[in-house]
């Protein structure tokens, strides 16, 4: 990120997206539209404000603190995510004590983005339960 920030944002965001990167231009897919919002997106970015980020989103833990939130959760898992593999939504379900962990068939990181109806169901179905 900080040799290449261009090249950080060209590599990360079809790996969030969980897309292989068509080149850009006419037959660009949905996938590839998603992948090219991101990056530009990132590319947006002012770097004073996305260093500090990234480096908050990968190289903090708090899991000590998951045994002492005791509301609800709703934990929404990507069943092929390079970012985050489907045993830190065991765990974090593991150390919740109340938490409800759905595993969604896609791939990539962002299941708002990719698949916002299946993030919404299980939502919807999980404020009716509570």
């Amino acid at each position: 990120m900080d040799k290449d920030y261009i090249g950080w944002g060209n590599y990360l965001a079809p790996l969030v997206m969980g897309s292989d990167l068509a080149p850009i231009g006419p037959s660009m897919n949905d996938s590839d539209a998603l992948v090219h919002h991101l990056l530009t997106s990132f590319c947006s970015t002012d770097v004073t404000y996305s260093k500090p980020f990234a480096i908050a989103t990968f190289f903090s833990d708090y899991r000590t603190l998951l045994p002492k939130i005791t509301h609800p959760c709703l934990l929404l898992q990507s069943s092929n995510d390079a970012l985050v593999k489907v045993s830190v939504g065991e765990y974090t379900q593991q150390h919740l004590s109340n938490a409800t962990l759905e595993i969604i068939e896609a791939k990539g990181h962002c299941l708002h983005m990719t698949h916002p109806i299946h993030v919404l169901n299980h939502i919807q179905s999980f404020l009716a339960q509570h």
